[in-house]
């Protein structure tokens, strides 16, 4: 189980190194889901505690499924997940416009529950 946890770990090392911050969030997405990451799905309808704003609401309907929360405390920040062979990837990503978003920050955490 420990060599399965690295390993986890070792793909999402090198995921984060190899994308920097600041770039594009569309171009991250697409090269994630080319190398076999798959967006997280969140069941919406039991996130009734945490209803969706206007900003995750477009996402949405872009089919950009794998956002958990949008902030717009620091400017508009929203935070994405994706999984592969077990690991979990979070992205973070700043920006008005879905075409205009650039990453700030990747890194791994707990998987999210959906």
């Amino acid at each position: 189980m420990k060599w399965a946890i690295f390993g986890a770990l070792s793909v999402v090392a090198t995921v984060a190194t190899s994308h920097p911050v600041n770039e594009s969030f569309l171009h991250l997405r697409h090269s994630l889901i080319q190398q076999g990451w798959k967006p997280f799905k969140f069941d919406r309808k039991s996130l009734t505690d945490y209803p969706v704003d206007t900003d995750e609401e477009m996402l949405i309907k872009a089919k950009i499924t794998e956002v958990e929360s949008c902030s717009v405390d620091a400017g508009r920040l929203c935070r994405f997940w994706y999984t592969r062979s077990g690991a979990c990837l979070m992205v973070v990503a700043k920006g008005e416009k879905l075409k205009s978003m650039k990453t700030v920050f990747q890194g791994h955490d707990q998987c999210p529950e959906k």
